[in-house]
């Protein structure tokens, strides 16, 4: 997302700049954010405000730094902020069962359900699964989505949960160059 001044921006205040502006989202949303900029390729962004409601009010935007410092990459993460636009959300998965599996952590395979998205894993020693993490819950989900995971031996049965998705990430691959994001923080010039 490339942030657009509002006339008036930025200010100086000592031999840093505060600025407002405002941008579009992407067209294919990647997980993890959309990496973020300023319309003047010399000003690099030093601090980026998040929590920020779109302006349809459907999306959350958080600001997340790639490292400590200044002159990091920032990247707008886009949330789901209403359920009318997330639907449902996996917010867990149960097991049951289960048994000679290789121990080991596995990726969780979902499908069905009239939603996408979700993304998980599955941690198994040779007779119990260990821990269950949920890593997104995707959305647009109607019905639970059926879970498996390749364990070895004779896996675990698995149950997915459904739940809010407001807060949750949006799905990878959504358009969002319709949606408009008002954002904040300050920058330093080359």
């Amino acid at each position: 997302m490339i942030l657009n001044f509002t006339n008036g921006y930025p200010d100086y205040i000592g031999y840093r700049q505060a600025f407002c502006g405002w941008g579009n989202g992407p067209a294919s949303y990647v997980a993890g954010g959309d990496p973020t900029t300023l319309q003047n390729s010399r000003r690099m962004i030093d601090v980026l405000f998040g929590g920020m409601l779109s302006l349809s009010g459907n999306y959350i935007v958080d600001a997340i730094p790639s490292a400590t410092g200044e002159r990091q990459t920032w990247y707008a993460v886009w949330r789901y902020a209403n359920g009318g636009a997330a639907g449902l959300a996996v917010t867990d998965v149960t097991s049951s069962g289960g048994s000679g599996m290789t121990a080991g952590t596995y990726n969780l395979t979902f499908s069905g359900g009239g939603g996408s998205g979700a993304a998980g894993t599955v941690t198994v020693s040779t007779s119990a699964v260990t821990a269950i993490k949920i890593t997104n819950g995707g959305a647009g989900y109607t019905t639970p989505p059926s879970v498996s995971a390749a364990t070895g031996g004779t896996p675990p049965t698995l149950t997915a949960v459904l739940g809010s998705a407001v807060g949750s990430q949006v799905v990878a691959g959504t358009n969002l160059s319709g949606e408009t994001v008002q954002m904040g923080g300050f920058c330093g010039q080359w």
